[in-house]
């Protein structure tokens, strides 16, 4: 399933307008759902319970998983299909790049495409759909994911 979550993210992002996907370092980094990669620290800011539940929400692969490791079932944005909205436990947390949040560092894009700050916040939970300003490669970069 997950690889065609990534398909259907790579043909909205196409349908967005002029923004390309980012390389794979970069699209490593957008994690819609996979948190920090193994290699690094779990990020400081957050709610600890919230945060220790994430790994077990994020392999939930059925309603009732899901549901009793804090998630919500339900479509999300353009998918037609139910997935599991992980609660994060961060959010508002601040962050600087894609590693302080175990889901993406976003911040609101002021202008459609213009990214000009160096600080974001943690999503407070993923997947995460709509058009934002998205951390990755050491600065912000407007995107749509859907």
């Amino acid at each position: 399933m997950r690889p065609t979550l990534f398909t259907l993210l790579a043909l909205a992002l196409a349908a967005c307008g002029s923004r390309s996907v980012p390389n794979d370092g970069a699209l490593a980094d957008l994690r819609l759902s996979d948190g920090p990669r193994p290699d690094q620290a779990v990020p400081a800011c957050g709610d600890p319970k919230i945060m220790a539940a994430f790994k077990g929400c994020q392999a939930a692969k059925t309603r009732s998983d899901c549901e009793q490791a804090g998630g919500s079932w339900a479509p999300i944005g353009l998918y037609p299909d139910a997935l599991c909205r992980c609660p994060t436990g961060q959010g508002s947390c601040p962050c600087t790049r894609s590693s302080d949040c175990l889901g993406p560092c976003v911040a609101d894009m002021p202008k459609m495409w213009e990214c000009p700050m160096t600080q974001g916040t943690c999503t407070s939970s993923v997947p995460v759909v709509g058009c934002r300003c998205w951390f990755w490669d050491g600065k912000f970069e407007g995107m749509c994911a859907d």
